[in-house]
């Protein structure tokens, strides 16, 4: 995971690193954390004010100093996954090549949801409740829905009575 602390070193873009580290400690996630201190670097993430946080190239907050608890949301949010033109990929390999796993087992639940048709997925339904991210469905106007043959929970902006999984198969 990248990370990019954008600022010209004022003590809240220090205390920014400051949260940061500590949020990637209480999760044990592992990251290469950048000082981005360029105005005209930090120009080019359409930011005008500092500082700026910014996590594997995507600006997650600018202009304020956020809150550990939203850091952490948005690494744990990061680490399990990326948007790629509106479609959910997993970012994690499955086990470490010398037959270790890298995820737990909330994870891998979720990289095998993903494995479906996964633009429809719910990424966090694996997830405990006080895990999954706060506000608004991860892409534009979508709806929480469960599927009521296979109880399957995800986001669409489709109207269907099942998931794409049960309508292909020809479930209903």
């Amino acid at each position: 995971m990248e990370i990019k602390i954008l600022g010209t070193g004022c003590p809240r873009c220090k205390r920014l690193e400051e949260l940061t580290r500590e949020a990637l400690a209480e999760t044990g996630i592992e990251a290469v954390i950048t000082k981005v201190t360029d105005v005209n670097a930090i120009v080019s993430y359409q930011i005008m004010s500092t500082p700026g946080l910014v996590i594997n190239e995507e600006v997650k907050s600018a202009g304020r100093l956020p809150r550990k608890d939203e850091i952490i949301a948005w690494l744990k949010e990061s680490r399990l996954m990326r948007r790629d033109q509106g479609v959910f990929a997993s970012l994690i390999p499955t086990d470490d090549g010398q037959g270790g796993t890298l995820m737990s087992e909330d994870e891998e639940e979720v990289v095998e949801a993903l494995s479906g048709c996964c633009c429809h997925i719910d990424p966090f339904a694996a997830l405990p409740p006080e895990e999954r991210p706060r506000g608004k469905p991860p892409m534009g106007d979508l709806r929480h829905v469960i599927c009521p043959v296979c109880g399957l929970e995800y986001w669409t902006n489709r109207v269907s009575d099942v998931c794409p999984k049960c309508a292909k198969e020809g479930k209903t």
